[in-house]
């Protein structure tokens, strides 16, 4: 990926690493009626991948499986990167489309 292609892509998402991360958070973000809420076992992250999740977090990620807390990823959002929608906006601009609540 060339530094055009990383310009594409907000400060918080470096190189759309976040993507996979971001797309897990969105389905249970659905499924919770868009409140960010509880956690969600995540695996199968590269390399990179948790390297971006980690600099997210401000913490290193060694092992490929993380349980992501969604009201700590929302309140990073929030607060450190300043997006009023928090987590829910995040992922709707990571995924390109707005976030749907399930309802049951």
């Amino acid at each position: 990926m060339d530094r055009a292609d990383d310009l594409s892509f907000p400060r918080w998402n470096p190189g759309g690493q976040l993507g996979y991360s971001l797309a897990a958070a969105a389905e249970r973000l659905e499924r919770n009626g868009l409140r960010p809420v509880g956690s969600h076992p995540h695996t199968g992250m590269t390399r990179p991948q948790r390297a971006a999740l980690g600099a997210l977090l401000g913490c290193g990620m060694v092992r490929p499986q993380v349980l992501l807390d969604l009201e700590v990823l929302d309140a990073i959002f929030r607060g450190k990167y300043q997006l009023a929608g928090g987590l829910v906006e995040a992922c709707e601009t990571a995924l390109g489309r707005p976030l749907v609540a399930q309802t049951a």
